[in-house]
């Protein structure tokens, strides 16, 4: 049976998996590239890929029905548009409040020179300890451990279940609305209905007298 609403399974499919593979690389370099080294790429484009996860059976159909094959690709790259620029909204609303907050939090601060500490505060400040180690050391000198990038297939995997859920979340509120709009339909009805006014009873015709039959032997005995 034809479904025109495509059904989606909690599994990802083969053809969505190789999508990824291909293109994996090349998405998390532009993610890099927009959030920064230092930034976490893995927070942009997974839900590129959970964009693209929720419209593959349209793609697939797409491709099979209409022979185009480059629409995944080119949804891929406008998602990758609208995930980043939402991003980048986020990041200045974020750095807006934080300034936000230190301008509002402007304590008055004292310095002292040394030396010059007041009598109350000199016999509770302790010495400076040396906090020099082996380990501060050498920190300049090591480089930082990379974490490794997951595997394309975990990707696709994760971002498959993510689509899969959101999915199943919108059927039930489907599911939900439709039942509100039934039961709304049925109680207008029926209100409808009581309000109506009962029909009239139809009117009794009663019968006419009958008329009273003369016979010749009355008309004869009334002459006599």
């Amino acid at each position: 049976m034809l479904r025109l609403w495509p059904r989606m399974t909690y599994e990802a499919p083969r053809g969505y998996v190789q999508f990824v593979e291909r293109h994996i690389d090349e998405l998390r370099r532009d993610a890099a590239t927009v959030v920064g080294e230092d930034g976490e790429a893995d927070s942009l484009y997974p839900e590129v890929l959970t964009d693209v996860a929720a419209r593959w059976k349209w793609f697939e159909r797409s491709r099979r029905w209409l022979g185009r094959s480059g629409d995944a690709e080119a949804y891929l790259r406008r998602a990758f548009q609208r995930r980043s620029l939402r991003w980048r909204s986020a990041q200045w609303r974020a750095d807006q409040d934080a300034a936000a907050q230190v301008d509002v939090w402007n304590p008055e601060i004292q310095v002292w020179r040394d030396g010059e500490l007041p009598p109350l505060l000199r016999a509770s400040v302790p010495p400076p300890e040396d906090l020099s180690s082996t380990a501060l050391r050498l920190a300049p000198h090591v480089a930082p451990e990379r974490r490794a990038a997951p595997l394309p297939v975990a990707d696709a995997l994760v971002a498959w279940w993510h689509a899969y859920e959101a999915w199943r979340r919108r059927q039930v509120i489907i599911a939900l609305a439709m039942v509100v709009i039934l039961l709304i339909i049925g109680m207008r009805t029926s209100s409808a209905a009581l309000s109506q006014p009962p029909p009239a009873s139809p009117a009794v015709s009663h019968p006419a007298p009958p008329r009273p039959v003369v016979s010749p032997i009355d008309i004869h005995a009334g002459w006599g």
